[in-house]
């Protein structure tokens, strides 16, 4: 569930409307209150992060659970303008050397400062501005007092001081902040802790906090009046049709050219920002249901090497239960019968944002992917890039899963080749090397996808992520990651993104796993250990400690089964009567490999440490999951949701059931697909 609005009809915009003055407060009674400090008549404060916002119950919508999802993007953007600032300084450090300081776009594998660790530092005059205001601000009377009487004393110091920083800087040249979007604003609480919150690297320089909802908007402005921020200076109120205001923000590859954040390297055509057409450094979409309406919008939208936060919140469907409707939205094909629901999800959607970004010459490259609570979250950064894009086939491929076990295998659409001369890359169909019935069962296989194979997390980004948390780290501006409100929700996230193999796509669910053969469950460290002492990677997955992520093959994974129920477990033979059921299949048959179940020595180190800290919580509070969407929506498809009844569902229309008793088709045979 996200904090805005459902997904919004159309409304026509034109770019004169956009840079229209804002309209005025929504109740004068409301403003003069905040001004003399108290709390409107018929609203509600809460508080979260370094926000306060006041909402009516019934009309803009605040969603509680979602405080996990705005924290990890709070903490996503500060590493992400710590990120930009290093480009920056990388960038001004070759072209001090006379190179070329258009570096290749960031690979799954890199990340950090490269060539920053030794350019002279740069300065983001604004955001130091407004940093150095809030220090001031934050001082007490006695310290001013002080201050004022030594200012004489060091008052020429000081003026030779500045000059000289002055013209540091001037040489330098200067950084700009962070342009950020967020779509589906609602009550701007997103957006207000932005402006407060992020201010490591270039900082932020201007947000959009748009919504299509005349009441959103003004209780936007309301909510900046009360956390004490004008309208039009850091933070924007912005009543728009989403998708119309990000196309007349759109870039395409060939036009894309500013590649810097040193402002005397911008074209001096590309200055200042220009609110009402210039691209943006960051996207927020977190619609209520699908993000799919808004993709291609966003990835026109971003400016080159900028940050899609994009939020799904309709699992159902991307899990399997209408593939039907999967397929129409995300052009991909769900496995209702695979034990990786929510990982396939995170794929589908990857692989939906990069088809979308190549219909516009650009690529897309993933620095983490989370399921958390009932969605999916994922941050990409978007570039133009025709090599990469060229390679989208070999990023992209199909899962074939076994109707009769938890096999599957991943077959990609393309493979890459180099050329004999080492200077090129050619991309041609791969080879189908998958079986055609299951290997255990002889059962056939389902297909799905198309799904997203390469990593959807960047290792070293979400290394630096994690590495926020210790108690070690110093923080390099206000913000502390440590001092979230959910930290204690986020940290154990970060914790197992950053422990989960990468380069292996889904999984398997070891209960699962032993529900086919009806044994009982070894311990993750058991069954950790025998795909380790093997020589193959493994791990737990991020959303639980039961899926296993490994490298190894699926007549592997059933070797260690059948080795186990011979060992440790043995199935009742009442199980193993019907010679055509699954559990007889497969124990029928000898284990091929050598196994063994002792203790892998990594793994128990590996085990001690997941130890420190709690991993896999719970939900803090009782019915922690999606509230219903804000009343007076324009959305359509809240519309339905809200109106339609048990008895008014149009045959055959499954979209959203109201309760199985009101379904007027039979339930689908699911294990079909």
């Amino acid at each position: 569930m996200a904090d805005a609005a459902p997904g919004q009809e159309a409304k026509a915009t034109s770019p004169a409307e956009n840079n229209a003055a804002p309209a005025p407060a929504a109740d004068n009674a409301d403003a003069s209150a905040i001004k003399a400090g108290k709390v409107p008549e018929g609203y509600t404060t809460v508080t979260e992060g370094a926000a306060s916002i006041l909402f009516k119950r019934d009309e803009v919508f605040y969603n509680e659970v979602q405080i996990k999802n705005r924290d990890l993007s709070v903490l996503v953007l500060n590493e992400y303008a710590t990120q930009l600032e290093h480009e920056a300084n990388e960038q001004y450090s070759r072209r001090s050397k006379n190179l070329s300081w258009r570096k290749l776009p960031p690979t799954e594998q890199t990340w950090g400062p490269d060539f920053a660790r030794d350019a002279p530092a740069l300065v983001n005059n604004k955001a130091a501005q407004r940093a150095t205001k809030a220090k001031a601000n934050a001082d007490s009377q006695a310290e001013a007092d002080t201050a004022a009487t030594n200012a004489k004393a060091t008052e020429t110091k000081d003026a030779a001081g500045a000059v000289k920083d002055a013209a540091k800087t001037e040489d330098r040249g200067s950084l700009t902040g962070l342009r950020i979007l967020e779509a589906l604003s609602a009550s701007g609480l997103r957006s207000i802790r932005y402006a407060k919150e992020i201010s490591d690297g270039v900082g932020v320089d201007k947000i959009i906090a748009n919504d299509l909802e005349t009441h959103a908007v003004n209780a936007i402005r309301l909510n900046l009046s009360l956390n004490g921020l004008k309208d039009g200076e850091v933070v924007t109120a912005n009543e728009a049709d989403a998708n119309m205001y990000m196309y007349h923000h759109r870039t395409d590859a060939k036009s894309s050219t500013e590649h810097t954040r040193i402002e005397k390297f911008i074209p001096k055509a590309s200055r200042p920002f220009d609110a009402a057409k210039d691209p943006f450094d960051v996207i927020d979409l977190d619609p209520y249901g699908p993000p799919t309406p808004f993709l291609d919008a966003s990835v026109q939208s971003v400016r080159e090497g900028g940050l899609l936060c994009i939020t799904a919140t309709d699992l159902p469907t991307l899990c399997g239960k209408s593939f039907e409707t999967c397929f129409s939205r995300y052009k991909a094909q769900p496995l209702r019968s695979g034990n990786y629901p929510h990982e396939m999800a995170l794929r589908i959607l990857l692989a939906c944002i990069e088809m979308t970004a190549n219909t516009h010459g650009k690529n897309i490259v993933p620095l983490l992917s989370v399921h958390m609570d009932f969605y999916i979250r994922v941050f990409v950064r978007v570039y133009s890039n025709k090599n990469e894009v060229k390679q989208a086939p070999t990023k992209l491929g199909l899962v074939l899963q076994s109707r009769g076990c938890d096999s599957f295998y991943i077959q990609p659409f393309a493979s890459s080749y180099t050329s004999k001369s080492g200077n090129s890359e050619t991309v041609r169909p791969a080879a189908f090397k998958a079986p055609n019935m299951c290997p255990e069962t002889g059962a056939d296989m389902a297909i799905g996808g198309p799904i997203w194979i390469k990593p959807m997390h960047n290792a070293e980004f979400v290394k630096s992520l994690l590495s926020r948390f210790s108690n070690q780290y110093t923080p390099k501006s206000a913000f502390d990651a440590r001092e979230l409100g959910g930290a204690s929700l986020v940290h154990p996230v970060v914790a197992n993104v950053a422990d989960e193999l990468i380069d292996t796509p889904l999984h398997y669910s070891l209960p699962h796993l032993c529900s086919k053969l009806h044994c009982e469950v070894p311990t993750t460290e058991v069954f950790h250990s025998a795909l380790a002492n093997a020589g193959y990677k493994v791990s737990k997955t991020h959303s639980s400690p039961q899926h296993v992520k490994t490298n190894a093959p699926p007549e592997f994974i059933w070797d260690v089964l059948r080795v186990w129920v011979k060992e440790r477990s043995p199935v009742n033979s009442k199980h193993l009567q019907d010679p055509e059921s699954i559990a007889s299949k497969i124990l029928a048959k000898e284990p091929t490999h050598k196994v063994d179940l002792s203790i892998n020595s990594e793994i128990r180190k590996r085990g001690h440490r997941d130890r420190a800290i709690s991993r896999y919580k719970g939900n803090p509070k009782p019915n922690w999951g999606p509230k219903p969407a804000a009343a007076g929506s324009k959305s359509q498809q809240t519309h339905r949701r809200r109106n339609r009844g048990a008895n008014d569902q149009p045959a055959g229309d499954n979209s959203f059931p109201t309760s199985k008793r009101s379904r007027p088709n039979p339930e689908p045979d699911w294990k079909s697909f």
